[in-house]
């Protein structure tokens, strides 16, 4: 069974509303192209990728110097590995990770 990644707004306008992680690597941005497409000033096109390797989550910016991309109040900068509970803030959005298996 493949393991899946969940963001859960938990700021913002889109407050409660749930994207779904499921393929290797997950496209995260402004421009229509992305998997997860969040229309937000502060989402640049091409914002991050969420990664996935070995049964773990890795969450890598795209944007110069990490910029709006932070994890658990701290910036990320790099590859940083994401896990059940953390807060994952992309722009001004801030979102819940949960993991599991899919259905």
């Amino acid at each position: 069974m493949a393991v899946v990644l969940e963001l859960t707004a938990i700021t913002g306008d889109e407050r409660r509303k749930q994207f779904l992680a499921e393929k290797r690597v997950t496209s995260i941005g402004s421009a229509p192209g992305n998997d997860l497409v969040f229309y937000e000033r502060h989402v640049e096109e091409r914002h991050a990728e969420i990664h996935q390797m070995f049964g773990h989550f890795f969450i890598i910016p795209l944007t110069p110097n990490g910029r709006g991309v932070s994890l658990n109040g701290v910036p990320v900068s790099g590859r940083s590995r994401l896990a059940a509970g953390d807060v994952l803030t992309l722009g001004a959005t801030s979102y819940r990770i949960s993991i599991g298996k899919a259905s």
